[in-house]
């Protein structure tokens, strides 16, 4: 039988999700895997004429600033998530570890950080992506491709 990755990554998901016991939590890679690669894919690379953009290269970039880190926290993914901030906090510097530069030097989540920066109200995450690519731009950080002016 030849199952495709995403299949075979659902599959051993939903029998760890099975398996847990109360209040257990999955393991950050899975969570990636049930929440974030449908989108993002098992290679981090998104689709970004769909406005979904890589992580290889560019995901140090958005960890290095206040405002970076304000627009992960309200991405739609983890904006809807049904995640505790601690889950979440694994997710992200999962993504960190897996597809940032083994050098950068960002710092971690933590769930108390993802607790404030959720809690900040951001009206039009669109605008402050914008916002955060300049500042990238003026660090001279890489910024990914985007189809929304």
């Amino acid at each position: 039988m030849n199952t495709p990755p995403i299949a075979l990554a659902v599959i051993l998901a939903c029998g760890t999700v099975g398996s847990l016991q109360a209040g257990e939590q999955l393991s950050p890679a899975v969570n990636y895997q049930l929440r974030c690669a449908g989108c993002h894919g098992q290679n981090g690379m998104g689709v970004p004429d769909g406005g979904i953009p890589p992580f290889p290269g560019f995901i140090d970039g958005f960890l290095a600033t206040e405002k970076g880190r304000l627009y992960l926290m309200h991405v739609p993914g983890i904006g809807s998530a049904s995640l505790s901030d601690a889950e979440i906090s694994g997710v992200v510097n999962y993504v960190a570890r897996r597809w940032g530069e083994p050098d950068a030097a960002v710092q971690a989540f933590t769930p108390d950080e993802v607790n404030v920066l959720r809690a900040k109200p951001v009206k039009d995450v669109v605008a402050l992506r914008r916002e955060v690519v300049v500042e990238m731009r003026k660090a001279g950080k890489s910024v990914p491709d985007y189809p929304w002016p």
